[in-house]
């Protein structure tokens, strides 16, 4: 769900912010971890935005949200941009073809990939 989350905001995202006619989506599953990749080729992100984004998680686009669901469940979001687009990057760990969900509390369950 958290991915499916972060592919509609950052979609979202793309159609109000980017000024791109076309976005590239890609979603990889491997043994050991999940990767949902969104590319739009506009006019990229201010730098001042990307900044304040990476020194103190805020952003005012909804990346902290995406950031949050996505660190709740022990995965990595990243944002990359410059003046050919946007990449945003999301990797969720995996074991043995299962979700492995590590809650902030330190406690782990895992989920079955295909549920």
């Amino acid at each position: 769900m958290a991915l499916y989350r972060v592919l509609q905001e950052g979609l979202t995202n793309v159609h109000k912010h980017s000024k791109s006619k076309r976005v590239t989506v890609n979603v990889r599953f491997s043994p050991t971890v999940a990767v949902l990749a969104i590319r739009d080729f506009g006019v990229g992100v201010p730098r001042d935005i990307l900044d304040r984004f990476r020194h103190d998680g805020t952003s005012g686009i909804g990346w902290a949200g995406m950031k949050g669901r996505i660190e709740e469940i022990g995965g990595q979001f990243e944002v990359v941009s410059d003046s050919t687009g946007t990449l945003l990057l999301v990797r969720v760990p995996m074991q043995e073809g299962k979700l492995v969900v590590t809650p902030k509390d330190g406690a782990e369950f895992s989920e079955l990939q295909d549920e």
